[in-house]
């Protein structure tokens, strides 16, 4: 893996891509959960999608998404992201740059909203839908 951030363990390692190591780090990422059984954090969406820019750029970061995705089913892997979104149109979209999320029956989403009195999560995935409350502290 690059040696962008030290790993704080042996089977931990922590990447900080720029725009220059950009696509090392997705081959290098690639080629380990190829391998082997990893989980993949991208924290978050919001700033990965700051890499591309341009006309096709949210193709290309879904692009990018959809193959990890694909390879991560082989080898049993899972990819979790996080992203400040919202909706619009009918369709989630970042905030506040209004690129266009993808959507599949595979990904599992967790919606984090609050109110008054609860933290409330809404976990979706295909013809799933569960909600979720968690009463805030007085």
């Amino acid at each position: 893996m690059s040696k962008t951030i030290e790993s704080p363990a042996d089977n931990i390692t922590i990447v900080k891509p720029t725009l220059g190591n950009l696509e090392n780090v997705i081959n290098e990422v690639i080629h380990q959960v190829v391998d082997k059984k990893t989980i993949v954090i991208i924290d978050s969406l919001n700033v990965l999608s700051n890499f591309f820019s341009g006309k096709d750029s949210g193709r290309i970061l879904n692009a990018y998404l959809m193959l990890l995705a694909s390879i991560s089913e082989q080898s049993n892997s899972r990819i979790i992201f996080s992203s400040v979104a919202k909706k619009k149109d009918g369709m989630w979209v970042l905030s506040p740059t209004n690129r266009h999320i993808v959507d599949s029956g595979k990904i599992l989403k967790i919606f984090v909203t609050e109110n008054s009195m609860d933290l409330v999560l809404e976990v979706t995935r295909e013809n799933y839908l569960r909600n979720f409350s968690v009463r805030k502290d007085s």
